[in-house]
């Protein structure tokens, strides 16, 4: 299992979100922290970007996150329409 790594913009983000979002968030983390490329959520690599990735919380809410070989690091969590607009 790796760390998981929280940035302070994730923290923010996180901090902003609906009770319901952030339940789905920590479910999310803990597959994540067991296997960073699970088949178990839909996760993609960013197109353009050597070492993102997103993951879908839920339907309109995106996770963007990078793997190292020890940690999982969490860089923002917003909604679908806002999150690629947004710096990493």
């Amino acid at each position: 299992m790796r760390k998981i790594i929280v940035t302070q913009r994730f923290e923010k983000d996180f901090k902003k979100l609906q009770e319901i979002i952030k339940n789905k968030t920590e479910v999310v983390v803990q597959l994540l922290k067991k296997d960073p490329r699970t088949k178990a959520v839909d996760l993609k690599k960013l197109k353009g970007f050597k070492k993102f990735w997103r993951v879908k919380v839920d339907r309109n809410y995106r996770l963007i996150y990078t793997i190292t070989p020890d940690a999982i690091e969490l860089r923002r969590i917003k909604h679908r329409q806002g999150i690629y607009k947004s710096s990493f």
